[in-house]
């Protein structure tokens, strides 16, 4: 595990599917986590003691991102965060998560898949790779976006 303890990543949605990978991946990085969730709390918790047996920092913290009086919008909040200290925003485009399959009937699901040029979803790790390079020192110029990792979705 690599040893970043002065950074701590609040990742909203991160009891399942794309913010459990984030939240882990950030850990694994040396991140202190806040494990964001509205629902399901045993999900949380199992990311958080997840993260804690590897060694890393985590924490599960209930707010539902939907209500505004618990958190306001995600770009607007990047903008302005990033006028005192670096903040970026991840737009993930269809990623395979059972929030993405839900509803979706195999047809509904292949068309998008092709819509992107490689013909795949995303991976939950492809988005936790994202989050993970603009924490990092390598992105550290990054300030002030919204990275849209959807496979070259326009």
């Amino acid at each position: 595990m690599k040893t970043n303890q002065s950074k701590v990543a609040i990742v909203t949605g991160s009891s399942r599917g794309i913010g459990a990978a984030i939240a882990k991946r950030l850990a694994s990085d040396g991140l202190a986590v806040i494990v964001n969730y509205a629902g399901h709390a045993a999900d949380a918790e199992n990311v958080v003691q997840e993260i804690r047996a590897a060694g890393g920092r985590a924490v599960a913290v209930k707010a539902d991102v939907s209500v505004p009086a618990e958190v306001a919008a995600v770009e607007t909040l990047t903008n302005i965060f990033a006028k005192n200290s670096a903040a970026n925003a991840v737009a993930p485009g269809p990623t395979a998560t059972d929030l993405f399959f839900n509803g979706k009937t195999p047809e509904q699901i292949a068309h998008m898949s092709k819509m992107a040029p490689l013909e795949r979803q995303g991976r939950p790790e492809d988005i936790a790779g994202v989050v993970s390079f603009l924490v990092s020192p390598d992105g550290a110029w990054i300030n002030g976006q919204t990275l849209r990792a959807n496979g070259g979705i326009v």
